[in-house]
């Protein structure tokens, strides 16, 4: 059975100190009072605990808000995921209101009460230009906050966690290319940036993580009237999953991989040997010899080209910099709708696309009005051959 005590002496803490069992292990654990009713109560609770088979340990409950969000940087580190530093800025924003509570103080109205306060803040662009956060914004800082929980339950450092209610988003896009935008961009594009978007459009794969990335490891080119591969390995995609895009003999993609052979064999005769299928030409000093380097991003490129191709955003004042009204991403959803238009069963098409669920996929999958009309057409041709 437990008990509680003082301890004797002069200097000694007037609080007392509780002693139980936990697996015949004896645990002594200040009660951080110096009332003995109070100290009896919380030493019978951690006996409660330890038969109801909750972990029990002196530091439960204890843990404090910046101890937290460490165990979640420690978390990002562990399985190496790349949004580390989007992490450490989104704990920036909430250590001003969070930062010193212990995690068992911090409440759903208090969660709420950081909600109110952040869509009050401001935030200013080196422009100058003023714009309230953003409600996906703050849902990415609430989702830090929500891992901070987790992890602390997980490792019983909590016994509780308060429900935090995301704020619902608005923004979603749905932007896609028809061709003759896309053929628009293209031609303003620089040579080594064109067969990168050209790949995206065909696959709809994510460019920054699987076109920019891909080597020739993952290629097998078609081969006596075989198609090829193009392999995405387990843990080489954004869902962990693996992918396989066939190379059709006599199809676009084909042509492109071919281009791209012979511009890697081109480097590959000059004694440079590159293992990615997408690279740009980099000289090292002034004159100096060219060598194949890795594309990284091309943000500045992309917004060049479409701001030359007419596709900007008509809302943009005269003041401000040019925005663009379509993104690289926007490809993911032009060829889930291409291969639907094809005739592409959705299952395989998302398959092909790299979408991991059904929902998923819907939401990439957007129609336009070009298809609603064309279905309207097609619905009119049926009411009308039922009159004959």
């Amino acid at each position: 059975m437990g008990h509680v005590y003082r301890q004797s002496g002069k200097g000694r803490s007037k609080n007392y100190l509780m002693k139980y069992y936990r697996h015949g292990v004896p645990v002594v654990e200040s009660s951080h009072t110096d009332n003995k009713t109070k100290a009896n109560k919380l030493c019978r609770a951690r006996e409660t605990d330890i038969d109801r088979g909750v972990p029990v340990n002196a530091k439960v409950g204890r843990l404090r808000f910046d101890d937290a969000v460490q165990d979640v940087e420690n978390d990002y580190v562990m399985n190496d995921y790349d949004s580390l530093d989007d992490l450490k800025n989104r704990i920036k924003h909430l250590k001003p209101f969070f930062g010193g509570r212990r995690m068992a103080t911090i409440t759903a109205a208090d969660v709420r009460d950081y909600i109110t306060h952040r869509l009050g803040q401001w935030r200013t662009f080196k422009s100058g230009k003023k714009q309230r956060w953003s409600k996906a914004q703050i849902n990415r800082e609430l989702s830090v906050l929500k891992r901070a929980f987790s992890l602390a339950l997980e490792t019983g450092k909590l016994l509780f966690a308060p429900h935090i209610e995301m704020l619902e988003e608005r923004n979603v896009r749905t932007g896609f290319f028809e061709r003759e935008e896309f053929d628009a961009v293209y031609a303003h594009l620089s040579p080594f940036l064109q067969p990168v978007v050209e790949f995206a459009y065909i696959t709809g794969w994510r460019i920054d993580s699987e076109v920019l990335t891909l080597e020739w490891r993952q290629v097998e080119m078609p081969r006596q009237g075989r198609p090829g591969t193009i392999t995405l390995y387990v843990g080489e995609t954004k869902n962990e999953e693996g992918r396989v895009f066939p190379i059709v003999p006599g199809s676009d993609l084909e042509r492109l991989m071919v281009a791209r052979q012979a511009a890697r064999d081109v480097w590959k005769q000059a004694g440079k040997l590159c293992p990615q299928v997408f690279f740009r030409e980099v000289a090292k000093g002034r004159g100096g010899p060219k060598s194949p380097r890795l594309i990284k991003r091309f943000n500045k490129a992309w917004l060049n080209a479409c701001v030359a191709a007419g596709l900007v955003k008509p809302e943009v004042d005269d003041d401000e910099a040019p925005k663009a009204a379509r993104v690289p991403h926007d490809f993911r959803r032009t060829a889930c709708r291409n291969l639907v238009r094809a005739g592409v069963p959705e299952k395989v098409a998302q398959q092909l696309t790299g979408h991991k669920t059904r929902e998923v996929f819907d939401r990439y999958h957007i129609v336009a009005s070009g298809d609603l009309v064309e279905a309207a057409g097609r619905y009119d041709a049926a009411l009308q051959e039922q009159k004959r």
